[in-house]
């Protein structure tokens, strides 16, 4: 995560927001997977939208974080991007947050941008462990 400044900072018109702070250490899966969440973000971004701006917000409360990273339109935005693409990068990203406990959801927005959010624990739980067990 003490990464994600100079990620950002790479692409010209991003902007990171971090609202408060981990109340425990993050595990480093973990921060991992909130990087390529950011890193594939942002590529889909130069690729289907190029020109368009960014916001990356990570929120931090008790239970975990939450990766947000919307692009406005640009007028250019390709379809694909918006109808979950044709490669497997989002694919992907769901994968490695479900593999570690999160959730995840990529789609258009209202205004002709795109979001991606994902909801990370701060230590990886195997699917299914909320489960109760007698």
């Amino acid at each position: 995560l003490g990464q994600l400044d100079e990620l950002v900072r790479h692409h010209g018109g991003a902007e990171l927001q971090v609202v408060g702070t981990p109340p425990v250490e993050i595990d480093p899966a973990i921060e991992l997977a909130a990087y390529r969440i950011v890193q594939e973000s942002i590529t889909n971004t130069l690729k289907h939208a190029a020109g368009a701006s960014v916001v990356v917000r990570v929120t931090h409360d008790a239970e975990g974080m939450t990766v947000d990273v919307e692009n406005g339109p640009d007028g250019r935005a390709d379809p694909a991007l918006s109808e979950g693409g044709a490669g497997y990068g989002l694919r992907g990203l769901e994968e490695r947050v479900r593999a570690v406990g999160g959730s995840f959801r990529a789609g258009p927005r209202l205004d002709g941008g795109h979001e991606v959010e994902a909801r990370l624990p701060y230590s990886p739980r195997s699917v299914g462990s909320d489960e109760v067990r007698p």
